[in-house]
């Protein structure tokens, strides 16, 4: 997902009056080690290596679906994560 898919999404959910919550998320979401091998890769960086021992925030993924947005017939000019 680019820039250009929040801007066109927030038009769209205005546009066509959206009610409550849409997600606007990729399609397909990366975890935080998948895009940080991603980032690296691309700039020529060795993979990143931490201690999960040591993080300072517990807590839990939560995977969210753009599925209701995409039912109002939102079209992502992205749908894919661009790293």
């Amino acid at each position: 997902m680019q820039h250009y898919d929040i801007v066109g999404a927030i038009a769209f959910a205005r546009i066509n009056e959206l009610q409550g919550i849409n997600n606007l998320v990729d399609d397909r979401q990366l975890t935080i080690k998948e895009r940080l091998k991603r980032i690296c890769s691309r700039n020529s960086l060795p993979p990143a290596n931490w201690d999960q021992s040591k993080l300072s925030l517990p807590g839990k993924s939560v995977r969210v679906s753009n599925q209701k947005l995409k039912a109002t017939g939102y079209q992502f000019i992205h749908p894919q994560v661009v790293v």
